[in-house]
């Protein structure tokens, strides 16, 4: 998939194929480009997965939209919503929960440190 919309670049292509487009106009050109790029190709898509024309989507728990790729909310509130560790197994649970959105997180090793040093890893 890599190789055939390799000269795309408004589309990506992860698990699934990302179209990025400024104007409705713009998106109808993009997908006729890699509709034509397919057919190509050989490559069959499923119109019951697929999703035209929206503003935003939930893609492999990141919220996408023209601001750019942010955390999802149900995710966020996972993480603010989690109950103080009462055991050293659940303490271990909270650094794993939080490493899926560390990127969004400045400092976010720092901030870990003293629960690390409680697990005694460095």
């Amino acid at each position: 998939m890599d190789q055939v919309l390799l000269d795309l670049d408004f589309a990506y292509a992860y698990i699934d194929v990302l179209i990025v487009s400024s104007s409705h106009d713009e998106q109808v050109t993009h997908l006729y480009m890699i509709l034509r790029r397919f057919n190509e190709h050989g490559i069959v898509i499923n119109p019951i997965k697929c999703e035209f024309g929206v503003t935003q989507i939930t893609f492999l728990g990141h919220l996408v939209n023209s601001c750019g790729i942010c955390p999802h909310s149900d995710k966020v509130e996972a993480i603010c919503s989690f109950p103080r560790p009462s055991t050293p197994r659940k303490l271990c649970e909270f650094p794993r929960l939080n490493n899926f959105y560390n990127c969004f997180l400045p400092n976010c090793a720092c901030i870990l440190c003293p629960l690390y040093s409680l697990l005694g890893k460095s």
